[in-house]
């Protein structure tokens, strides 16, 4: 039962995961990276995360990956909401994975945005869904 709001770093706005986290009843909002790195305006995860009922809006990745989550690692998701995130210059406005592993459970990825590719989700990795909708992303 947490809220991260309005955060700015080089390396996940709001979150940063490098070791092991599990996250249940979070909100994650109005996050924006700040340069150089731009990877993941929300979350950023290089570790093993485990997210359940987590919700991801308004995210903002200005140079790189990830408006929402950029993941490297791995994470487990169940009722995850990704929505209204932005990859500015970059890939992937919801989900960036790059070479890891993204699992998710009762999921909904929409109305994320990306001006390179992707929208939704961008992938180089790992991507398992069950029952997820991807709705109305936009390049």
């Amino acid at each position: 039962d947490v809220q991260f709001r309005g955060g700015r770093g080089q390396r996940a706005a709001c979150l940063y995961n490098g070791g092991a986290i599990t996250l249940r009843r979070v909100g994650i909002t109005r996050c924006t990276d700040s340069p150089p790195s731009g990877l993941g305006g929300g979350f950023s995860n290089s570790g093993t995360a485990i997210l359940e009922s987590v919700t991801i809006t308004r995210g903002q990745a200005r140079l790189g990956c990830g408006g929402g989550i950029y993941n490297t690692g791995t994470i487990t998701a169940t009722n995850l909401f990704v929505m209204r995130n932005r990859a500015r210059l970059g890939f992937g406005g919801g989900l960036c994975n790059s070479l890891g592993t993204f699992e998710c459970t009762n999921c909904l990825f929409a109305r994320n945005q990306s001006n390179q590719l992707t929208g939704g989700i961008r992938n180089d990795g790992v991507v398992r869904l069950w029952n997820t909708v991807i709705a109305d992303n936009f390049v």
